[in-house]
């Protein structure tokens, strides 16, 4: 555990100049590699067929050569991200949840921030997805000779050229351990993010006063939701860096995401398809599912380019976390029993304005006139609107990395129109999404959910 310390130390030290030279190091040795052992550029055994056989070579992988940027760049993002959100010594005045109630939650969020059961969690989830992505070429290297070329044969397994060739096999195998050695080490920073906006955000989730917490939780040290905030925020508006930041982050894992999407996947199939088609045909958007389900062996041709959507979907849901807190007080009245006046009372400290103006909320009307404040609010810290229409994005790049499809001159209307089907279904999955949260509310009382004021 203490060398896990040490790590999580090093790998969070903002300033820290010594790992960003082995990221920027690490992804030129199998280019070095490659190009040592003839294996950068795409070898072709035979024109004349349909396809022809050829393996692509590792400078041809942009996803690999991309890595040279993409890995400091993933070392740097981690390391701002967790000196913004969790106070490391680096920010002093930066404005963070734990700011919100007293200073004791501040030493709390800083030793969640470097725990270091942070990295072995993200030691143990990347070794595991690194397992099912080499599952078929560790298959490979064992039977050797044996073994057939796959559809999409490139320089992972290019000793298939010569099968026989015992030395070729061992440069092979060399070259595919230290690149993905760097694979391994920015999808560890990738998982060590996402767990650190995991620990983050339910850690805000459990600063927020219930009256239930209490006297575990006091109230000068949670962050008690302010209905009576001009912003319709909860008084949370100050926290916005802090959510924004997430979501920026989130648009940042897409664009990796969509660029190893695009130059894996094999489109062809489904941009052909999707040329056959006319505009009614294409708009029976439904009967297309079967279609996504026949080409998913060139749409997917590894085993880790399944783990993109997931991955995003994970961390979509993550980012998304601190809309529950208008909903924590159903962990605690577990459904609709209680009605507005006990899922308000649970928000209110005892002695704080509302409750004593309102003797509890006890008073005629009380309830109405409160529910009506509790309802003016958003979801989101930072307001619903942005929120939704981040979703609607975080959707469609989701729709995208399952079914890519790069535009063509050819065949240019339909995929435009593909592209807006894409955008109808997230705008759906969006407005779902929000309809869900409301619905719950309504489930206790409509009250709780009944006002028409824009939550911008």
């Amino acid at each position: 555990m203490k060398t896990l310390n040490k790590l999580t130390k090093e790998i969070l030290r903002l300033n820290g100049w010594e790992l960003y030279v082995v990221a920027a190091l690490l992804p030129w040795i199998p280019i070095v590699l490659s190009r040592a052992f003839g294996m950068n550029e795409t070898l072709v055994l035979d024109a004349h067929t349909n396809p022809k056989i050829e393996c692509i070579g590792y400078c041809r992988r942009l996803n690999w050569t991309s890595l040279v940027v993409l890995l400091p760049i993933a070392l740097l993002v981690l390391r701002w991200t967790a000196n913004r959100l969790y106070p490391l010594g680096f920010w002093q005045t930066s404005y963070r949840v734990c700011d919100r109630p007293a200073v004791p939650q501040t030493t709390r969020l800083a030793h969640l921030g470097m725990d270091p059961k942070n990295l072995f969690a993200a030691l143990c989830l990347t070794i595991v997805l690194h397992i099912v992505d080499l599952r078929s070429i560790a298959y490979a290297y064992y039977w050797g000779p044996h073994v057939e070329r796959p559809s999409n044969w490139d320089w992972a397994l290019w000793f298939l050229a010569r099968p026989n060739d015992t030395m070729l096999r061992y440069k092979n195998l060399l070259l595919v351990i230290v690149a993905y050695a760097s694979q391994f080490f920015l999808v560890l920073l990738a998982t060590m993010l996402i767990i650190l906006l995991l620990r983050h955000n339910l850690f805000y989730l459990r600063l927020i006063y219930l009256r239930d917490r209490v006297p575990i939780q006091k109230v000068e040290e949670s962050i008690v939701l302010d209905f009576g905030d001009q912003d319709l925020r909860f008084g949370l508006l100050p926290l916005s860096d802090q959510f924004n930041t997430q979501i920026m982050l989130l648009a940042i894992v897409g664009s990796f995401s969509l660029v190893s999407r695009i130059i894996l996947s094999d489109d062809t199939s489904l941009r052909t398809y999707l040329g056959s088609k006319t505009i009614g045909e294409l708009v029976k958007f439904w009967d297309m599912f079967g279609v996504f389900v026949q080409y998913r062996s060139a749409l997917f041709p590894t085993p880790g380019q399944m783990l993109f959507p997931i991955c995003w979907l994970i961390m979509f849901a993550v980012v998304l976390l601190p809309a529950r807190a208008k909903l924590l007080p159903l962990k605690v009245q577990r459904g609709p029993r209680g009605g507005a006046r006990n899922y308000l009372l649970e928000l209110l400290p005892p002695n704080s304005k509302i409750d004593v103006e309102t003797q509890s909320l006890t008073k005629p009307g009380s309830v109405d006139e409160t529910s009506k404040l509790f309802a003016r609010h958003s979801f989101w810290p930072v307001g619903d609107t942005g929120a939704q229409f981040y979703s609607l994005v975080a959707f469609f790049v989701f729709f995208f990395i399952l079914t890519p499809v790069r535009p063509s001159r050819s065949v240019i209307l339909n995929v435009v129109i593909y592209y807006g089907l894409l955008l109808a279904l997230a705008y759906v999955c969006s407005k779902f999404l929000f309809w869900v949260f409301e619905y719950r509310i309504k489930a206790v009382d409509p009250r709780l959910a009944s006002a028409a004021t824009d939550k911008s």
